[in-house]
């Protein structure tokens, strides 16, 4: 009898909890959340870095180039030699600056209002050009670095 007392008082007390955390999603103010698969977007399964800028659209570095989405249709803007995009960031100048694999540069408009990446690899002495393996990007201030295992690029005032 007192166990049967203690289990039905064991349910009573935990029911109510059980209730409570049954409503944690449904919090005012949650956003939509929706994924996507490669197939979706055209792309890699691997994305290395996002990032938004002040539109906000949003940008992937992709094994296939950065994945660009504007919250219903997707672009894929190519690194030269289909290389894989690594870095994102975003400068205070609004232009998006990419770290990829063999090339570094930034997506900017084209003339004619096109999404496109500009390689800066020209900027770099031929000696330094060779596997080249950038894995990040960093803005500080109005100063740009790109970031490879055996080297650090700063990129200020359109020279390197």
């Amino acid at each position: 009898m007192i166990r049967k007392i203690g289990s039905v008082l064991a349910f009573l007390l935990t029911f109510p909890v059980c209730v409570i955390s049954n409503d944690v999603g449904t919090f005012e103010g949650m956003g939509y959340q929706r994924n996507y698969s490669p197939s979706d977007y055209q792309g890699h399964p691997q994305n290395w870095s996002v990032i938004q800028d002040n539109s906000g659209r949003v940008y992937f570095a992709n094994n296939y180039g950065v994945l660009s989405f504007d919250g219903s249709e997707w672009e894929t803007i190519p690194i030269p030699g289909n290389m894989s995009a690594r870095s994102l960031a975003l400068g205070n100048d609004g232009i998006l600056y990419v770290a990829a694999k063999n090339d570094f540069g930034f997506i900017a408009l084209d003339s004619l209002g096109k999404r496109c990446y500009f390689s800066l690899k020209y900027l770099l002495d031929d000696s330094l050009q060779v596997n080249l393996d950038l894995r990040q990007v960093l803005i500080r201030g109005n100063d740009v670095y790109y970031r490879s295992n055996e080297m650090l690029i700063r990129y200020s005032e359109n020279k390197l």
